[in-house]
């Protein structure tokens, strides 16, 4: 339980990473990506737990 935890945090702050640096590199349809990072955290959470 305990190392899924981990490997479910780090592949979360991975996702989370990846994701701002794309963010950062397409500013002008930073919208779009804000609810699609939401989306995705959102499916990762649901499948960490």
């Amino acid at each position: 339980m305990a190392v899924a935890t981990i490997v479910g945090a780090i592949t979360v702050a991975g996702a989370v990473g990846a994701l701002a640096i794309r963010m950062y590199n397409t500013s002008s349809s930073a919208h779009g990506d804000i609810q699609r990072a939401y989306e995705i955290l959102g499916t990762i959470s649901h499948q960490a737990y």
